[in-house]
């Protein structure tokens, strides 16, 4: 049997995943990661308790993100909805998404305390403004190419997403309605639609306005000076590591990635590249 649930684990305050678990709630899963995070956000040794919530649609859980009232927002891939958990009365509301066949994927919170997703089955972005009701009103915004991945802000507000196979990062700019497409892989893909050999995932943003993202077939992990278009990456040593959607920038612009294939997290200090 397959359930999708939310895993909280809580070390100094919340942390939470959304996640795809069969047959049992393995609570594991929430220790392995609450143990990882808290090697990442914390330097003291630290105990933790971790719970389990079930989602009412049997769905893919993807990404999720916090609004200002500490209250879970998230999407649902094979259902084509948003999904709202309140994280002290524990229950749920979903929003089906207006474009079928939306698979919404990376989502994220920007400063206005708007949320934005991705619609990786479509040129799309969506966007919407959290209520302590978890009823909203989904607005969608066309993008220049097809199948955005993971989505991040920057401070100014600007929304960055990057591209999978086609090795772009895209930028909209909400207060214009103008978008803008970079090319992630510095310059080498042949056709922007089909790059072969890579697929940029991950994406995060530091506060001096750089956009990292991370190449997973390439095994790179660089950033976009978004003023001048030009990408600064490294090749990790191991080419098969798979750097892919996990990728964050700390609030002391540390850059911290995943390796998928080599069981390793990758940190790239501030100031180091």
């Amino acid at each position: 049997m397959t359930r999708n649930v939310f895993i909280q684990a809580s070390l100094e305050k919340s942390i939470w995943s959304a996640i795809t678990v069969k047959r049992t709630r393995v609570v594991l899963i929430a220790v392995l990661m609450s143990v990882l995070l808290a090697s990442i956000f914390a330097t003291q040794q630290v105990t933790y308790a971790a719970s389990l919530s079930e989602v009412p649609t049997q769905t893919n859980p993807w990404g999720v993100t916090l609004d200002g009232n500490g209250n879970i927002w998230f999407s649902e891939f094979s259902a084509n909805k948003i999904g709202f958990f309140n994280t002290t009365t524990h229950t749920f509301v979903e929003t089906t998404i207006p474009s079928a066949d939306a698979s919404p994927y990376g989502i994220t919170t920007a400063p206005n305390g708007k949320i934005w997703f991705a619609e990786n089955d479509l040129s799309k972005i969506g966007t919407f403004t959290p209520t302590t009701t978890g009823h909203i009103t989904i607005a969608e915004h066309a993008i220049n190419t097809f199948s955005p991945h993971l989505i991040t802000a920057d401070k100014a507000g600007n929304i960055w997403y990057s591209q999978g196979f086609s090795g772009v990062i895209g930028e909209y700019v909400p207060n214009t309605g103008m978008h803008k497409d970079f090319q992630g892989s510095n310059g080498i893909c042949p056709n922007p639609n089909n790059c072969p050999g890579t697929h940029i995932s991950g994406i995060s943003t530091d506060s001096h306005g750089m956009v990292w993202f991370d190449d997973s077939l390439d095994a790179r992990v660089g950033y976009l000076n978004p003023q001048t278009g030009s990408v600064k990456a490294i090749r990790l040593s191991n080419t098969s590591a798979h750097p892919h959607d996990g990728l964050i920038v700390d609030g002391s612009n540390n850059v911290w990635f995943t390796e998928l294939y080599a069981n390793k997290l990758g940190k790239i200090p501030a100031g180091s590249f």
